[in-house]
């Protein structure tokens, strides 16, 4: 029998006003509804009807109860009546999607972004989806934000539009969009500091990372946008050299060379949600790129805490065959420091006298016999 839990990480209850939903997760919105035992077994997949519109829903069995899933805003997942009839059959082989289902996956290219977002999000965190599955994502927010950053970097160029990617495209492919965006943010703004660290944080990210969800229509604009960083700075051209090679075979090695780096995102605080009442300068978790992760293992947490003059580095339920490695910030004058294990702990304090925590720390293995 099919088990159908939630998607997505809210859902409510409808109540008897039209229009109105009871509590996030019945009044636990730090909970994470996918791993609700409440969600186990029993329910259904279904649609509820709401405000003239379909919404993505589940149903006890028995007719007991109805939930709606909900997008990161509170808002009910608007769907059709064939994606959620898609859902179902994927349900069915969960987390296996195979030929026949891939051949259907199109149909999600017309849905709201939440649903496409969830269903790949959670079927990539419990499975091994096909590459070609993760197409439906919208991949032409990561042309339209390619193509705008390239005309800048053209003699004479002007940036083009504002294009705002969000976290869509991360089921797919960590450690793309937030250079990306950084690059674009400086080229925007005139500051050549932050272009130049978004670019090098976008080549090295590149270089590392599979690329094989990465249709090839978009490592075809990805390609050209490298090729532009090449030739407009003179210090990106070796790297960008070898990131264009790697778009355009969509390799999906992840090189083995003693002292890679990778960058680890930082999210304040103030994202966590409620019930972290730790000022948001003062506390993070780390978003790590997906070969990092390939590294520090599947289930690693990075946390980050400010104190007077320095930022402490923890990482936690990291593979126990961990090589040394150091971490440092993205500042020039920073310094790799290793990560030493205290218990189950890896802890690191780098020196920070800077008001706002750094927006991500650099993480090095150590070649064997090899210095910080």
């Amino acid at each position: 029998m099919a088990v159908h839990r939630p998607l997505s990480a809210w859902v409510a209850r409808p109540t008897q006003i039209p229009g109105r939903l009871g509590p996030v997760n019945d009044g636990d919105d730090r909970a994470d509804a996918r791993h609700l035992p409440y969600f186990a077994q029993g329910w259904l997949r279904l649609m509820v009807d709401w405000d003239g519109e379909h919404a993505l829903g589940l149903g006890l069995a028995d007719g007991g109860s109805i939930v709606v899933e909900l997008d990161d805003y509170g808002t009910p997942i608007i769907c059709s009546p064939e994606a959620i009839e898609l859902i179902k059959r994927v349900e069915l082989t969960w987390p296996i999607v195979d030929g026949a289902l891939l051949a259907d996956f199109p149909l999600l290219g017309r849905e709201q972004l939440p649903l496409r977002y969830w269903l790949l999000e959670r079927l990539d965190a419990e499975g091994e989806p096909p590459d070609k599955a993760f197409a439906v994502l919208p991949w032409d927010l990561l042309d339209r934000a390619a193509d705008a950053v390239g005309v800048a970097l053209e003699p004479a160029g002007t940036i083009g539009e504002l294009v705002e990617i969000r976290h869509w495209l991360t089921p797919a492919v960590r450690g793309l969009t937030g250079p990306l965006e950084q690059l674009d943010h400086g080229l925007r703004t005139a500051d050549p500091q932050i272009a130049r660290s978004g670019a090098t944080a976008l080549l090295t990210n590149l270089r590392d990372l599979p690329l094989s969800r990465i249709p090839e229509h978009s490592r075809e604009r990805l390609g050209e946008l490298v090729a532009r960083l090449g030739r407009a700075d003179i210090r990106h051209r070796e790297l960008a050299e070898t990131v264009v090679g790697r778009l355009a075979d969509g390799g999906t090695s992840v090189p083995d060379v003693p002292n890679v780096e990778w960058f680890a995102r930082l999210i304040p605080a103030g994202y966590l949600g409620p019930g972290h009442d730790v000022p948001q300068v003062n506390n993070a978790i780390l978003d790590f790129a997906a070969p990092l992760v390939a590294v520090l293992g599947p289930n690693v947490r990075g946390t980050v805490f400010r104190t007077g003059g320095e930022l402490t580095v923890t990482l936690a339920a990291f593979d126990p065959d961990l090589p040394s490695i150091t971490v440092g910030t993205d500042q020039p004058d920073s310094r790799p420091l290793p990560l030493v294990l205290r218990g189950k702990i890896l802890r690191a304090q780098v020196p920070w006298n800077r008001p706002e925590l750094p927006e991500r720390l650099i993480f090095r293995v150590v070649a064997e016999g090899g210095q910080p």
